[in-house]
């Protein structure tokens, strides 16, 4: 649905097959999500997605996420948790590796999960509750959260590229934490989130020229 549409709860209902209660729930989560965004007093709307507002989340999303990167690296790093964050390491290069334009929807799946769960692990390793709950607060702007790659499927090979240059910087900040060099690995992973922010203005010119 284009942005600015109303959603009709009547209609629905009756396309869904559902009862209205379960639909206002599941409203209720989009809009946590911020898919969409309340309408008057009852009703919703798709909410715009604001390039400037994801690439402000982004940039704060690479500050937290270099400031964890940046303790684990400065505690030293247990060999069970570096374990955890080298399969994640060698499952990006394994996906990488693997693609092809045929099988490119299943690979970005996989990547986007395997993305997430390389995120959320500097953030868990940092151990530190109040970051957690800053990066929850982050997440909850559209293509702000790793598992939201921005991807439009129109561009395969840019896409490719993008995710191939990630991977790189993945290993890069998996490396400087290993080596426990802390401020190394903080600047890796401010300089991921800004090129994750022009990566993402990149498709949405690109998506907004066809």
């Amino acid at each position: 649905m284009p942005a600015g549409s109303r959603i009709k709860e009547i209609e629905f209902s009756a396309e869904l097959n559902v009862s209205r209660t379960p639909l206002r729930l599941a409203l209720g989560e989009l809009e946590r999500l911020g898919y969409v965004e309340k309408s008057g007093r009852q009703g919703f709307r798709v909410r715009e997605i604001n390039m400037d507002e994801v690439a402000e989340a982004l940039e704060l999303r690479g500050v937290l996420e270099g400031y964890a990167a940046r303790r684990i690296a400065e505690t030293a790093i247990s060999d069970k948790d570096s374990a955890w964050l080298r399969m994640l390491v060698d499952k990006g290069r394994e996906l990488i590796c693997a693609w092809t334009r045929e099988t490119r929807q299943l690979f970005v799946e996989s990547w986007a999960d395997n993305n997430k769960q390389f995120h959320d692990a500097l953030i868990t390793l940092a151990r530190n509750t109040h970051l957690a709950e800053s990066m929850q607060t982050v997440s909850r702007t559209v293509f702000a959260r790793a598992s939201n790659l921005g991807s439009i499927g129109d561009y395969p090979e840019i896409e490719l590229e993008f995710f191939t240059r990630a991977q790189e910087d993945h290993e890069a900040i998996f490396e400087a934490i290993i080596q426990r060099e802390g401020t190394r690995a903080e600047a890796l992973c401010r300089e991921h989130a800004r090129r994750s922010i022009e990566n993402k203005k990149k498709l949405s010119r690109l998506s907004d020229c066809r």
